[in-house]
């Protein structure tokens, strides 16, 4: 998803073969579904935040973890947080405001959208909002995501580098990015680590366009072209600056993600690729609004996924960077909403979000997922009202949603491994 909520208009790409869940779930695994669909079911689940997981929920995610349900077990997120481009802003006294929301709630982490104009060797237009973004992940103790987006010279999105002379140009930016931020002038400290995402969506015609070229699917051929490319290099430079580092890949829409992952995988043993091409994989999973999967495939989704990247990456870390339950709105609010709702999913009313919120820390982390991200603290006025605070009115604070101490006692929970498996 994108963070300004586009709603884009375009044929569905193939979706994968039935043949694939058969094949990489065992048939034990399949006849749990019935059972997930219960643990995820949100009327049943809309319970007091403070109760405890159900056992249907427990016994069906345990069935997909190999989990014994007699054992005790626990875990952890290394990292939870929101996507908010409220930080990426020039006064810096909003920056910090958000910055304090996000703390509040108890996230460790902040992930922002960061646009480059096809052509450019820097960032000087954006480095007031850069500086104040990393100045309060920086001051707030908070990890550092920031997630590249390609745009066209007529702002648009949906570029990205492909030949040798524009990969140079869109890793000069982020280096010089990288030295304006934090190197010996840089304008901020050092946060507790800066994770660098080269592409959102690469599997999303919003953000990269041109998905096929003569018949040929390019896409995914031309984002291993950049991994590759960026990888050593943009290490190279975070080691002079003393940073803790990461290189983020995928960052996939969940339509076709497995599809995506899998060509991936067949490029890089194609072409011989044997160095790193990126220290985590991530993809994103939404329960309703216009790029939903049924709520019951969640625990699905995330297993087979992950065994998808093990088996065409070898061990990687993985991290969930947009999760997003659409809500309802109060009437006495909508009227500072600008977009229509979302039509394929029924949005969630705010408990039943939270609840879905706790429900996926919880699944993602029993399933070896090692970060999460929220889509938005607060609701932007678009389709994606997947905040746990509504749009704020001019001027005045976000009204918070129910969902607010399900998913702050969650974050809790998850950050101090308290998560039951």
């Amino acid at each position: 998803m994108g963070f300004e909520s586009p709603v884009l208009e375009h044929p569905d790409l193939a979706q994968e073969p039935p043949e694939v869940s058969r094949k990489i779930l065992p048939k034990r695994l399949l006849t749990c579904l019935g059972a997930c669909a219960i643990a995820l079911s949100f009327p049943v689940l809309a319970e007091s935040y403070s109760t405890p997981y159900s056992n249907e929920t427990r016994r069906a995610a345990n069935a997909l973890t190999n989990v014994d349900s007699s054992e005790q077990q626990t875990a952890l997120l290394q990292g939870v947080g929101f996507s908010t481009n409220k930080v990426w802003v020039e006064n810096s006294g909003e920056a910090h405001a958000e910055a304090q929301r996000v703390t509040d709630v108890g996230s460790n982490t902040i992930r922002i959208a960061n646009p480059y104009t096809r052509g450019g060797i820097s960032v000087h237009n954006d480095l007031k909002r850069l500086c104040n973004t990393a100045n309060v992940a920086a001051q707030n103790d908070l990890d550092l995501i920031i997630s590249w987006e390609g745009r066209y010279q007529n702002k648009e999105l949906g570029y990205i580098p492909t030949t040798a002379s524009e990969k140079r140009k869109y890793l000069t930016a982020i280096i010089n990015m990288m030295d304006q931020l934090y190197g010996d002038q840089g304008c901020a400290q050092s946060p507790p680590s800066l994770n660098i995402s080269l592409f959102n969506e690469p599997n999303n015609p919003l953000f990269l366009r041109n998905q096929y070229i003569n018949g040929e699917w390019v896409a995914p051929k031309q984002v291993i072209s950049l991994y590759e490319y960026s990888y050593g290099r943009l290490h190279q430079k975070a080691e002079s600056l003393g940073l803790n580092f990461r290189i983020i890949a995928g960052e996939l829409r969940q339509r076709d993600a497995g599809k995506f992952l899998r060509r991936m995988a067949e490029i890089v043993k194609e072409q011989k690729i044997k160095n790193k091409i990126a220290d985590v994989m991530s993809y994103h999973y939404y329960a309703n609004g216009p790029d939903a999967q049924s709520s019951q495939a969640a625990v699905e989704y995330i297993q087979r996924l992950n065994l998808t990247i093990d088996e065409g990456f070898g061990y990687m870390e993985k991290w969930i960077t947009e999760v997003g339950a659409i809500t309802t709105v109060p009437a006495s609010l909508k009227k500072h909403y600008t977009k229509k709702k979302a039509s394929t999913r029924k949005p969630l009313t705010p408990r039943e979000q939270g609840v879905f919120y706790r429900d996926f820390y919880r699944i993602a982390a029993c399933n070896g997922i090692k970060r999460v991200i929220n889509f938005h603290y607060s609701d932007d006025g678009g389709i994606l009202t997947t905040g746990v605070a509504y749009k704020p009115k001019r001027n005045k604070p976000a009204i918070k949603k129910a969902s607010y101490p399900i998913v702050q006692q969650s974050f809790n929970e998850a950050l101090t491994g308290k998560i039951e498996c």
